[in-house]
């Protein structure tokens, strides 16, 4: 076959195209692939290292908290009495129970340490991003950090505290009546889906309802 024939060139043609469809396949996968581990990476990288991933997952455990309150505070429910207890570290003017509830750990023997096993029974001493205790004992005995409750929001946040207040940061907790379950509200299959999400990359609930404790 001549060097220069029209079939010799039309398959160098077509085994070119095919070559370069063929890396742009692959490179379409590589990014695919990458996009992935990005989203699944966005989050978990934050954490426990950086400050922002800390706070992050420290506001998912407390929703949690809160969202097994909800879920099982109905009287006759089998964890009612776990329930009736977590409430009463979030009632308003309650903030130093609340805070002892910060600084527990899953394998301690108090009250406290107890409670929170209840809630979070599957999470082991060594998970990354169900760090014990919630917050440091030095943030809390220290008073690094000051705790609020507010009934009447759905989103919490963490502030600068004004001049008169000797800590250094203040977080508001939202904890607000549960809404009566419905398909416009919250449903009480949403509750217990969010109570045993532990996907790093889900770091609040997708239902605005569900309270959320960083804004």
């Amino acid at each position: 076959m001549p060097f220069g024939s029209t079939n010799f060139i039309n398959k160098s043609q077509e085994r070119l195209h095919k070559i370069k469809k063929e890396k742009l396949n692959n490179k379409s996968e590589l990014l695919l692939e990458y996009t992935k581990k990005k989203k699944l990476n966005s989050y978990s990288n934050l954490h426990p290292d950086s400050l922002i991933g800390r706070m992050i997952y420290q506001a998912k455990v407390i929703s949690q908290i809160i969202t097994f309150i909800w879920v099982h505070g109905d009287k006759g429910d089998e964890c009612y009495e776990v329930a009736n207890a977590l409430k009463e570290y979030f009632t308003e003017g309650n903030e130093k129970k609340l805070a002892t509830l910060m600084k527990a750990n899953l394998d301690d023997t108090t009250p406290e340490g107890k409670l929170l096993l209840q809630v979070f029974p599957d999470i082991k001493a060594c998970d990354p991003y169900y760090v014990f205790p919630i917050f440091a004992l030095e943030e809390v005995d220290e008073d690094f950090i000051a705790f609020s409750i507010k009934t009447n929001i759905f989103s919490g946040w963490i502030e600068d505290v004004d001049a008169n207040n000797p800590s250094t940061l203040s977080a508001v907790f939202a904890y607000p009546p549960r809404p009566q379950y419905s398909d416009v509200t919250v449903t009480k299959a949403e509750l217990e889906d969010w109570l045993k999400d532990r996907d790093p990359c889900n770091i609040k609930s997708s239902n605005i309802y569900i309270p959320t404790c960083t804004s």
